[in-house]
């Protein structure tokens, strides 16, 4: 069966709507767009959606996704670690302050962790 319909790609464009549609069963109406075959070899959670050439979506996220800001405050952190007497405590100090302000989910420290998820 066609799981996926493209939808007349000029007038979507012009509409900023999709240009396909995924036709979903009952089981799958809360499930993010995916491709199977990626799903198959990347093996964890994706939301993929089709960018037009046309759209700023794609620079917009990119750009979102690249300078999100960390948890961490420099200043914070310079204030800490002038504190410190020698050069291991302050490197010491740094090292715990940036591992504490780390953001990551649970796939990818499951892999640092060398544990794998499944």
């Amino acid at each position: 069966r066609d799981s996926i319909c493209i939808n007349d790609v000029e007038n979507s464009l012009k509409s900023c709507n999709k240009i396909y549609y995924l036709k979903r069963n009952e089981k799958e109406v809360r499930v993010n767009d995916y491709n199977p075959l990626l799903l198959k070899l990347w093996r964890a959670n994706m939301d993929l959606q089709y960018i037009a050439e046309r759209s700023l979506s794609l620079t917009e996220y990119v750009t979102g996704f690249v300078s999100k800001a960390e948890k961490i405050h420099t200043q914070d952190l310079w204030d800490e670690v002038s504190s410190c007497d020698n050069i291991y405590s302050r490197l010491w100090k740094i090292g715990q302050k940036l591992l504490r302000a780390k953001e990551v989910g649970l796939y990818e420290a499951s892999n640092l962790l060398g544990e794998g998820y499944t």
